[in-house]
This record gives structure tokens, sequence and C-alpha cells, in this order.
């Protein structure tokens, strides 16, 4: 039996697990968390507001995994979108 590329590629069914995006949020809201994380970025004397990063992010987890999963984003393109991803604060924020 040979598999179609669809067939192949959903191996898992990831796609049927993604996280759903919060009802309050639609892609006005998501584009102004994502600038609220550009700022944080482009400002770093600034001290980072753990809160309002905390909140971008889980408010774009959705967006994040569709890039991530379905489209299949780069990883240079990924960290154009969320650089706070790649922070060390990012990942001590869920530690702390």
């Amino acid at each position: 039996m040979v598999k179609s590329k669809q067939q192949k590629e959903n191996v898992w069914n990831i796609p049927n697990f993604l996280p759903e995006r919060p009802d309050t949020e639609d892609d006005a809201s998501i584009d102004s968390h994502l600038k609220a994380l550009a700022d944080q970025e482009k400002h770093p004397a600034v001290k980072q507001e753990k809160d309002v990063m905390r909140d971008a992010m889980d408010m774009t987890l959705m967006d994040r995994c569709k890039l991530i999963i379905e489209e299949r984003g780069s990883l240079g393109h990924i960290k154009d979108i969320y650089p706070t991803l790649f922070q060390e604060e990012q990942v001590l924020i869920y530690i702390l």
C-alpha cells in the first residue's frame, strides 16, 4: 500500500491535536502580542516584563504550533517572528 504525501506528513496525526486559539483572541490581538514581544526584544536595557512576555507567549501558542507543524516554518523564520523563544529568560519564566 502506497501512502499519499499527506499521510506521510501526518504520520502521528499531530495536526489533530494542535491547541486552539483562546476565544478572546483574534488576528488583531495576536498581532498586538507579537508587537509586545518585539518591543521587549528591541529594548533589552529596559527590564523585561515577565507578565507581558508570559501572556503574549501563552496567547500565541496556537499560532506558533501551527507555524511549526502545519506550515513547517524554518528555524530562522520562527526566530524572526518569535525571538523571545530563543531567550534564556523565556525558559526561566516558567521555571522560576
